[in-house]
């Protein structure tokens, strides 16, 4: 049912499937299935060297999803903020369909997890051109 192992309780009974518009940072163009690879995931591919706190139940079934954001300007906020982590990612535009997983307004407005069950996720996402002398 879920493209990934997620933890018991996940994800939380409010999320929902839903079409939605949303944006996402990526390293490559077109993205790549590492562009798609939920934090808890990558971290246990590629344990960061300062370790992170630890996650209550909540931030970890989060960790298990994708970071997805419903106004191109938060996603663009978050880019700057982490500048080492996504200084040359791209922002990809696209479509979460009902068929693709479920989703949740988690830790700000516009910030989504989403819960996957597509094994293409990236397939309806497409390059958000930006003006780059901005």
């Amino acid at each position: 049912m879920w493209t990934y192992t997620l933890p018991l309780e996940c994800p939380p009974k409010e999320a929902r499937k839903e079409d939605v518009k949303v944006f996402r940072l990526v390293e490559t163009i077109p993205s790549t299935g590492q562009d798609w690879v939920p934090l808890a995931l990558e971290q246990k591919m590629n344990p960061p060297k300062t370790p992170h706190q630890d996650f209550d139940a909540f931030k970890d079934c989060c960790a298990h999803g994708l970071s997805v954001f419903s106004d191109i300007n938060d996603v663009k906020a978050k880019r700057k903020r982490f500048k080492k982590k996504f200084k040359n990612h791209k922002i990809v535009e696209g479509t979460i369909s009902k068929n693709d997983g479920v989703i949740l307004e988690t830790f700000s407005d516009s910030h989504i997890t989403w819960w996957l069950q597509t094994n293409n996720p990236q397939s309806t996402f497409i390059e958000v051109k930006e003006n780059v002398n901005v």
